[in-house]
């Protein structure tokens, strides 16, 4: 072929003549020539192919071009990937120690496999497929295309000890490893003279064959045609054929190959274990790592026995040399190399993505799991970077836990750590002992660990010690072969699952639960584990780039009103709140009255196992421990209620994404409230003159929380606030984001998932209703609604004066002051018709007075809102209501019929006469002289929740627990004498909840049932087996003096014991049979825990 013919087939792929030449003459077809290979010029882009980027890249030689360089493909797609790339400059540079290197490879990557394009479609897919197909693995990419040219799937790898770090092969070879494949291995005729080779070819043997190949190895005879191109070049495809024929086992080749002596000078060292040391170094010193995330020596890619070591220098060796002296060896030569298979995994990833999209992870976990909150999004991309963070950096700050939650089994929740972390790294069987050494030595080699149903280990644990666990950074303990303790810094995160909804039942340390909810029918296996790589390489790059793996202070508002989704309750829970309410919502309530509520007699019968479940209770309804001093001068035990802080934790408008600060003042014609029974009265409050100040006036301190005349105190006036809008307190500021233009002009971010604002379509059934907007009180910046007057967040709403026709969308966090405010225009008639857009919480204290006093249209299906940019959302992700003011509900029903249904036919206002507060205080001093409950029921039942507050203010303390002591408390029945036969679905009376319960659980090691109220909402409640007691549909014990028992649980499980007694605590006593003597157990049973024998 002459020099023209040359240049005219390289022109239009890009390869140089001599090039082209170069794999012609190794046995190359022009296909495979033209589809992988090109000549390059630009030192730049061959640095960049290398992964050899550095700022000073510029300043770089020119050392490698002009050079050929062959890319291949991904064996899975067949689409084209630098993954393998291999470099042959026409000057080769010198390595470290003044050798000429041929080939080079790119950096972070050079031990990948090379699979070469055949110009074939599918080609590698269908060799994947088929497991008929032979295999032949060689070294260079050359080689792999003289293979593939001659009808063989040749395989490249960059040399015989790589493509199998971390004790496994390399993922791209491990999927074509199948039972009953045949694997050749074919590399130079020189090098497999060689023992550190051999030694490699033996190791990866080894893993070949773990997988199921049939490992074969070919022989080239010796002679100047050292590799496979060569010989197939010289001698022609048959010949070569008849060498793959005869091709010998792994085994019969390992036996033939003979150990040879050295032809280097020998050793010549006084002391032996130096001698020992270099002879070791000699042979395995570029072979031996020390794995840093499995805490073990690692040899030609594979695990290296420890407690035989002595055994195996001895065979390959043929040196006796004793155990501690080889381990001693080994440990110091790998301590040389040492590693971490996950940040060698990482870097592989990111050298396969080297320009990743760093948005890829911001939508994974609606891919995933099917949610489309955004913190949920939030939670599981830092998850990703803390993960990579911890891998990177063991030891630092990771005191979160992911956490996926369905009620559904079957989801593969557990599988989806396991797909996306790898098999390698992950494991679920973390436990519950976790000051144990072997759980602190699974902490210690493991990326990602699992607790599996997560709820069960939350309440086994002591809360405190757990939350301790996981915010450590690093474990003490004394590792395998070491002499003594030592610290190992955490490489590892914590992820958990659970089938409950109700996690958590600390209210005070669930800020480390990032919980997720697994919405979609299964997790989508497959997808992630075609994502991983690239989720992997977008959280390395985050990493990399500072991103933060904690979370910002307002995301953290978000979690902690996320995470009360997942709060466990308990019965007492709803008791007390209950209670509170029916109280008038006072700031400070006595643990005494509490005590008594919940069915004790006094406080003091409260064990201490009733005291900490009350401490969770009011923690979770947002109460702290305050001790108030009483009229007669004595300390009162008692809780005091927190300011709602989730209230300012996304305080957006669905019309206007930015907050309001609000003014309100307390009714001016209302005479009393509740007030807390310590601190001094101190808010401000307006009249209609509008002058004097104020004057701090403390209560007298009782059980009973007084009402507090405002009268006495002096008012101060208050600037721009009108007389019209005294009906709210000055001092309860909203606090939220802030506006957009004041976001932007202080740098900070404004986020679209905080703007809701009304579609067009809803605006336009608003006018239809009204006639025309005169006022949009929430209005945002861009005051997209069309009204007569907008007030922003900067107008602040609620200090303003309403009128007309009012259309309100408010915002989330505080409908509660904003509903209030516009049903007192409305009363005071300046505001003559009205709609307002909420949400339709109908357990709500503001909402749920209206049902009964407003038309309310509850609009079907979920409402798609506007973004900042006045485009469509996601629908959102609970339902809402319109609410209608006015005197023609008639026609508000008429517009929204269509759209909804309707809370109840339009009522007229009620008449004022109905709800005179002195008139029904009166009535209510009668009943208490009449002693009848049922009266006082009958009365209040359907009075408004202000209306009753009004009333009971008018009451004196005295009169108040008058009230409460008639309510009826449910008689116990039960019988105290029989024998409870404790087990699942059985119903007894619960002397603690003075109720009866079913059991749904029962817990031996902590003498405790799990039970539901019976009749009542089934929130579970924990009892102790000796609170339980028979009631008529219990199960009774049939043991009797003398019976022959099978013990069931405990140490003493299925030995046979007699009764000797039942003693009056219902316990079962034993004695068992030693040495022909009765002898007394001391422990005693309960029956659920023997079976009589007949």
């Amino acid at each position: 072929m002459t020099v023209a013919t040359l240049q005219q087939q390289s022109i239009g792929n890009s390869i140089a003549p001599n090039h082209y030449k170069e794999w012609l003459e190794s046995a190359v077809n022009r296909e495979i020539i033209e589809a992988n290979v090109r000549t390059i010029y630009d030192q730049l882009e061959v640095d960049k192919l290398l992964n050899r980027r550095t700022k000073k890249m510029w300043k770089r030689p020119t050392d490698l071009v002009p050079c050929w360089a062959v890319t291949g493909v991904d064996p899975l797609t067949d689409m084209p990937t630098s993954q393998g790339v291999q470099v042959k400059p026409n000057t080769a540079p010198l390595d470290e120690k003044g050798k000429p290197r041929k080939y080079l490879g790119a950096k972070d990557s050079d031990t990948t496999p090379l699979f070469l394009d055949t110009a074939k479609e599918g080609y590698w897919p269908s060799v994947l497929e088929n497991i008929s197909t032979p295999i032949i693995i060689t070294e260079g990419a050359k080689k792999a295309g003289a293979l593939l040219s001659h009808g063989y799937a040749g395989i490249s790898i960059p040399g015989v000890s790589t493509c199998r770090k971390r004790g496994r092969l390399h993922q791209n070879l491990e999927i074509f490893m199948k039972v009953g494949r045949a694997v050749y291995l074919c590399f130079d005729n020189d090098i497999l003279q060689k023992k550190p080779v051999q030694d490699a070819l033996k190791g990866l043997g080894a893993l070949l064959r773990f997988h199921g190949a049939v490992v074969m190895v070919i022989q080239l005879p010796a002679g100047n045609h050292k590799g496979v191109d060569d010989y197939i070049k010289a001698f022609g495809r048959d010949a070569f054929q008849l060498l793959v024929e005869n091709a010998l086992t792994i085994q019969e080749w390992l036996d033939e190959v003979k150990d040879e002596p050295s032809d280097e000078d020998e050793i010549t060292l006084n002391s032996r274990l130096a001698t020992y040391y270099q002879m070791v170094r000699k042979h395995w010193g570029e072979h031996i790592r020390y794995n840093t995330l499995k805490k073990r020596v690692e040899l030609n890619g594979g695990e290296l026995d420890e407690d035989e070591i002595s055994l195996t220098m001895a065979n390959v060796f043929d040196i006796d040399i004793s155990l501690n002296h080889a381990q001693v060896i080994i440990r110091n030569l790998s301590r040389q190399d040492e590693y971490s298979p996950v940040c060698e995994y990482l870097d592989e990833v990111s050298a396969k993505f080297p320009e990743i999209d760093t948005t890829y992870l911001d939508d994974l976990a609606e891919k995933y799991f099917g949610t489309n909150d955004p913190i949920h999004s939030v939670y599981f991309k830092k998850f990703l970077i803390a993960s990579v963070a911890r891998a990177r950096q063991p030891g630092c700050k990771v005191d979160s836990v992911f956490m996926l939650m369905s009620p559904e089994q079957g989801k593969y929740k557990s599988t989806f750590f396991s797909v996306l972390f790898g098999e390698d790294f992950f494991s679920d069987q973390l436990g519950t002992d976790i000051g144990n050494k072997d759980e602190k030595m699974k902490i210690s080699q493991y990326w990602c660990l699992e607790w599996a149903e997560f709820e069960a280990i939350y309440r086994r644990k002591d809360v405190s010690a757990l939350k301790n666990f996981i915010t450590n950074r690093e474990d003490t303990f004394r590792a395998p072969y070491a002499r003594k303790d030592a610290k190992h810094p955490r490489p590892c995160v914590f992820v958990g699952t659970s089938n409950e909804k109700e996690i958590l039942h600390d209210p005070t340390g669930d800020r480390r639960f990032w919980i997720v909810p697994v919405i979609t029918d299964k997790i989508p296996l497959a997808t992630v584990r075609a994502d991983r790589d690239k989720i992997w390489a977008t959280a390395n790059a985050l990493y990399k780039a500072g991103y933060q793996w904690w979370l910002l202070d307002s995301e953290e508002l978000i979690r902690a009103e996320k995470n009360k989704e997942y709060q466990e309750t308990s019965y007492w829970d709803e008791v007390i709140e209950a209670f509170w309410h029916e109280s008038f919502c006072p700031k400070w309530m006595s643990t005494e009255a509490i005590a008594k509520r919940l069915g004790f007699e006094t406080a003091a019968q409260m064990k201490p196992g009733d005291n900490n479940q009350l401490k969770q209770s009011m923690t979770r309804l947002g109460f702290q421990k305050k001790t108030n001093r009483g009229t007669d001068g004595l300390q009162r035990r008692g809780w005091e209620k927190l300011e709602d802080k989730s209230e300012s934790f996304q305080s957006f408008s669905k019309n206007s994404q930015t907050p309001v600060t609000g003014v309100t003042t307390l009714p001016e014609e209302s005479s009393s409230c509740y007030t807390p029974v310590t601190p001094p009265v101190t808010g401000v409050t307006t009249t209609e003159a509008n002058h004097a100040s104020v004057t701090p006036v403390t209560p007298p301190v009782t059980e009973v929380y007084q009402p507090e005349a405002l009268s006495q105190a002096t008012v101060t006036p208050v600037t721009g606030v009108s007389d019209k809008t005294s009906k709210f307190s000055q001092g309860n500021n909203l606090v939220g984001l802030q506006s957009s233009d004041e976001a932007i002009a202080s740098g900070v971010e404004v986020k679209e998932s905080d703007c809701w604002y009304t579609p067009p379509e809803l605006v336009k059934l608003v006018q239809t209703v009204l006639g025309g907007i005169t006022l949009d009180p929430c209005a945002d910046d861009g005051k997209h609604i069309e009204a007569c007057q907008h007030f922003t967040a900067a107008d602040d709403g609620l200090s303003q004066s309403w009128s007309g026709r009012v259309y309100m969308n408010p915002p989330y966090s505080h409908p509660a002051k904003w509903i209030s405010k516009l049903q007192s225009e409305y009363e005071c008639g300046n505001v003559t018709e009205a709609i307002a857009l909420v949400p339709a919480s109908t357990d709500t204290q503001w909402l749920h007075p209206l049902l009964s006093s407003q038309l309310v249209c509850f609009w079907r299906g979920r409402i798609k809102f506007l973004d900042v940019n006045y485009q469509p959302k996601n629908p959102a992700r609970q339902s809402h209501c319109f609410i209608y003011w006015g005197n023609r509900p008639e026609k508000f029903r008429e517009v929204f019929a269509a759209h909804g249904a309707f809370n109840k036919d339009a009522s007229p206002k009620p008449d004022d006469s109905i709800y005179d507060p002195q008139a029904n205080a009166d009535l209510l001093r009668e009943c208490i002289g009449y002693q009848d409950w049922e009266m006082i029921k009958e009365l209040t039942e359907d009075w408004p929740q202000n209306f009753k507050k009004s009333v009971f203010a008018l009451l004196t303390p005295e009169e108040q627990q008058s009230i409460w002591s008639l309510k009826p408390v449910e008689q116990p029945q039960y019988d105290d004498a029989a024998v409870p036969l404790i087990q699942e679905k059985a119903i007894f009376w619960s002397l603690k909840l003075a109720k009866k319960v079913e059991i749904f659980n029962i817990v031996d090691e902590t003498k405790s049932s799990g039970v539901y109220i019976v009749g009542e909402a089934r929130y579970p409640v924990t009892v102790d087996f000796d609170d339980l007691r028979c009631c008529e549909e219990s199960p009774r014990c049939a043991l009797g003096k003398g019976d022959t028992v099978l013990i069931l649980t405990g140490k003493k499980t299925g030995e046979l014991a007699g009764v000797r007694r039942i003693g009056e605590d219902r316990m079962i006593y034993l004695s068992t049979i030693v040495s022909g003597k009765l002898k007394p157990l001391a422990k005693p049973y309960f029956a659920h825990q023997l079976h009589k024998k007949e």
